[in-house]
C-alpha cells in the first residue's frame, strides 16, 4: 500500500520539491551556484553515496550538498545525448537545497511535506500557518511543543486525522530517539530511506524527495515517480509510460547524477504541458 506522500506524487508529479520549501523554484541561467565546488567521482563505482552499504556513515566531504560542476553536467549530457539535448532547452539545474531549504530543521522539512501532501499549495500553506500559530513564534511547533498539542486543536487548524497521526508518530520517534534526524545526513542514501520509511505516512518516494531536495543528494533515482516515468516516455518518444523497473534501468546512465536526470524529467513534463496549453490558447 502506498503512503499518503506517495499518493501525493501521483496527483502533482512535476514539482515535488514545492512540499519541501515555502517558495517556488525560479529558473536559473547558470549551470551551478558554485562552479568551483567538487562532486563525487563520475563513475558509479567511485561514488560513496551511491554504493555505501546500509548502516555505514559516508565520508564527511560527501555529507554537505554539493551542486554538480559544469564539467560534470557536460559529462552527463555526453553519456545520454537525448538528455543532453533536453538540458539545452530547459532551465539549468538549480542545485539543492537552495533558498529557504537551507534554513530550518529536518523536522520542519518533513512536517511541511506531510502537511502539504495531497493539497493545493494555497490550502496547504493556510493549514501550515494555522498549525504554526498554535505555539509562540512563526515557525512550526518544535517536537516537544507538537507533542503537547491536543488533536482537537490540530484538527481545528485543518489537519486530517491521518496527518495528525503521521506527524505525531514522527515527533514521538524523534523524541524517544528511535529517529535521530540531527545526524541523519551522515548516513548513506539507503540507510536514510530505511529509517524514514518506519514513520507513518512516509514511504520510499517521500524519503527520496527528502534526500534530493533537503539533503541535496545527487544520485537518487525515484523510478516509481509518475512524473519521472512520463518524462522518460517523452524523452525516448515511447508509446507507453515505462514501468518503474524500466525507468530505473533507463536512468542508470545518469549515475552519479541521477537526481539531476530525474529533475529534468519533471521539467520536461512541465514544459510539454506549458507548450500544449500555449497551443490551446492560440
Amino acid at each position: 500500500m502506498c503512503s499518503d506522500l506517495q499518493r501525493s506524487a501521483v496527483r502533482s508529479p512535476t514539482r515535488p520539491w514545492r512540499a519541501f520549501c515555502p517558495t517556488p523554484i525560479l529558473p536559473s541561467n547558470r549551470a551551478t551556484r558554485n562552479p568551483s565546488a567538487s562532486i563525487a567521482p563520475t563513475s558509479v563505482t567511485g561514488n560513496p553515496i551511491a554504493n555505501n552499504p546500509v548502516g555505514r556513515s559516508i565520508p564527511s566531504r560527501y555529507r554537505v550538498a554539493m551542486p554538480p560542476t559544469p564539467a560534470a553536467l557536460r559529462a552527463l549530457a555526453r553519456r545520454d545525448p537525448k538528455l543532453g539535448a533536453v538540458m539545452k532547452t530547459l532551465p539549468a539545474y538549480p542545485g539543492f537545497p537552495d533558498g529557504d531549504r537551507r534554513n530550518g530543521t529536518h523536522w520542519e522539512s518533513l512536517t511541511r511535506a506531510i502537511v502539504f501532501q495531497q493539497l493545493a499549495g494555497a490550502a496547504a500553506s493556510t493549514i501550515h500557518g494555522r498549525v504554526c500559530a498554535l505555539t509562540a513564534g512563526s515557525r512550526f511547533p518544535r517536537v516537544a511543543e507538537y507533542l503537547e498539542l491536543a488533536d482537537d486543536d490540530l484538527r481545528g487548524a485543518g489537519l486530517s486525522r491521518a496527518k495528525c497521526a503521521a506527524l505525531r508518530d514522527l515527533a514521538e520517534r524523534i523524541d524517544d530517539g528511535r529517529l535521530r534526524l540531527r545526524s541523519i545526513g551522515r548516513l548513506s542514501d539507503a540507510d536514510i530511506i530505511e529509517r524514514l520509511i518506519t514513520v507513518r505516512g512516509i514511504g520510499v518516494w517521500s524519503a527520496q524527495m527528502f534526500l534530493m531536495f533537503r539533503l541535496g543528494r545527487l544520485d537518487v533515482m525515484p523510478s516509481g515517480d509518475l512524473g519521472v516515468r512520463e518524462g522518460v516516455r517523452l524523452l525516448d518518444s515511447l508509446d507507453a509510460r515505462p514501468t518503474p523497473k524500466e525507468t530505473e534501468a533507463r536512468g542508470a546512465v545518469w549515475a552519479p547524477l541521477r537526481s539531476v536526470g530525474a529533475w529534468f524529467m519533471w521539467r520536461l513534463v512541465e514544459d510539454g504541458r506549458a507548450r500544449a496549453q500555449s497551443r490551446r490558447d492560440e
